[in-house]
């Protein structure tokens, strides 16, 4: 540099021009509109995404570049809760939980997400499950579900004052709730009002999820969200370092340089901690809480419920039933208002990998609910099915599947085996569940109602099978006048009948047995 190029205003004292081109300087126009978009997205998940871009630079050239830039914009929300007082609590390994949900806008599904987390604050590992809402069953189905991913539980259980858990105004726990925390045999703490600090761990947990986690989310399902959650937490959360000093408080400062050498590292990670936390064993099943769900049976003779959809009879569209899964079970019961069951299904793949841990198989366990429906309503038009042992492929079923795979109406022959003295189960074999599921079918077989109890009375006196029923109600059918319609042939009417009789009377598939 010359005098003149300084007088000139050229070149400046002090500073040097760069030889080598800014590796920073092709990602700017990316990180500015980012930035725009979400002004408190992290720089670690910055980072992440301009390494699979091509950026080749470290992390601390990274954010002296954002920083050099004022790439981030100003937020006058966030810089006002800097610098506040906190004070550390001690947590040994192993003696508590903190819980909290994290709920999450916009969810690609459609609606708000519900994240229930979990994390032990001694190590700062945590594990979180999605909900379909924060009412008390889904509240113990997504714990036991963050429990089994931390691979125990805790003598304590610290939260805040949610309603579900204990009582908001006076932090007394809810005696819904008591049989709960017995069943993992932990004890609940709450949280004084407005003491969010006291359960700190699990705050930082929710924050770290949401910025590193939510916002760069690429699943469009709640199952695809905690699949990736899932492997976020093994892969990221839990290599998080740690600080030495907290291992030497766990083993002790002489075996921390043997402990580290071990695993070829100079600070412990969030994993290394949490294997050093004992936590007490889990019961076998989750707690038998029952989730309910209110929904209208669509066109196509199926009921939502979480993410999947079961198949009712054709003749219960437009009808509101209730969808009934009791947790640590494996089925799915649709129920009328009236309390009748109506169909019972195996539980969905998505329910079953929300519910199991990571590593579980989505493989379903029975065939398609829709094929189930499609299969009911070519039979209520009168058509062949094609079943499994229908016409249309194998058959008559095997003598030995007779009977468990048949009709829902109750055999009125004689008893059966298994099913106690009086050969009928009380469910499903009594003379009111017999009444109503045939009255359920008035439907297909075109029935009047006043008929069904005289008809029911005489098969029970003389011993009727189900088959000899349903002839003798295929005559008051036929017989019955019908208004503003044609006199039905013999032929027809059969046909019509075979048709109708397997659809109110047989389930083609195993889903609908309930095994």
């Amino acid at each position: 540099m010359t005098v003149r190029d300084h007088l000139n205003g050229t070149h400046v004292a002090g500073e040097r021009l760069r030889q080598e081109p800014d590796g920073f300087e092709p990602f700017v126009a990316y990180l500015r509109e980012r930035l725009q978009e979400d002004p408190h997205v992290w720089a670690t998940a910055l980072y992440d995404e301009v390494l699979s871009l091509g950026f080749t630079l470290s992390y601390q050239s990274f954010t002296r570049g954002l920083r050099s830039r004022s790439l981030r914009p100003h937020c006058e929300a966030c810089s006002g809760v800097k610098g506040r007082a906190t004070i550390e609590i001690e947590h040994p390994p192993g003696e508590e939980i903190q819980w909290d949900w994290d709920e999450l806008p916009e969810a690609p599904w459609g609606e708000d997400a519900h994240l229930l987390l979990g994390s032990l604050p001694c190590s700062g590992k945590f594990r979180g499950v999605f909900a379909e809402s924060e009412d008390q069953p889904h509240l113990i189905e997504a714990l036991d579900g963050v429990l089994r991913r931390l691979g125990g539980s805790a003598r304590r259980w610290r939260t805040d004052r949610m309603a579900t858990v204990v009582d908001p105004k006076t932090g007394v726990i809810q005696p819904s709730f008591a049989p709960v925390a017995k069943h993992y045999k932990a004890s609940v703490i709450a949280c004084p009002p407005r003491r969010g600090n006291r359960k700190g761990s699990v705050e930082k947990s929710i924050h770290f999820a949401t910025q590193r986690f939510w916002r760069t989310m690429t699943a469009e399902t709640m199952a695809q969200a905690q699949a990736q959650l899932d492997r976020f937490c093994e892969r990221i959360a839990d290599r998080r370092p740690r600080p030495v000093a907290k291992l030497e408080e766990l083993i002790g400062t002489d075996a921390v340089p043997a402990f580290l050498a071990a695993r070829e590292r100079r600070r412990p990670t969030v994993a290394d901690l949490a294997g050093l936390e004992r936590l007490r064993p889990l019961p076998g099943t989750c707690y038998p809480a029952t989730i309910e769900a209110y929904n209208t049976v669509g066109q196509s003779g199926l009921v939502a419920f979480e993410g999947n959809a079961y198949s009712v009879d054709p003749g219960l569209i437009g009808a509101e039933e209730t969808a009934h899964h009791r947790l640590g079970a494996t089925g799915v019961e649709i129920v009328s208002k009236a309390g009748i069951l109506l169909a019972s299904h195996y539980a969905g793949s998505e329910r079953r990998l929300r519910r199991a841990g990571p590593g579980a198989s989505g493989r379903p366990r029975a065939r398609a609910p829709g094929s189930l429906q499609h299969r009911g309503a070519m039979q209520a038009q009168g058509q062949p099915a094609a079943g499994r042992y229908g016409p249309g492929r194998g058959g008559e079923a095997p003598r030995r599947l007779r009977g468990r795979r048949g009709c829902r109406v109750a055999c009125l022959s004689g008893p059966r085996r298994g099913h106690g003295p009086s050969g009928r189960r009380a469910s499903a074999m009594s003379e009111d569940s017999i009444y109503q599921q045939l009255r359920t079918s008035l439907a297909y077989l075109r029935l009047p109602a006043e008929k069904l109890p005289g008809e029911l009375d005489h098969a029970m006196k003389n011993k009727l099978g189900h088959s000899t029923l349903l002839a003798r109600l295929l005559e008051v059918e036929v017989a019955a006048p019908r208004l503003g319609t044609r006199p039905v042939s013999s032929a027809s009417a059969v046909y019509q009948h075979r048709g109708a009789s397997r659809t109110s009377t047989s389930t083609p598939s195993r889903l609908s047995t309930g095994r």
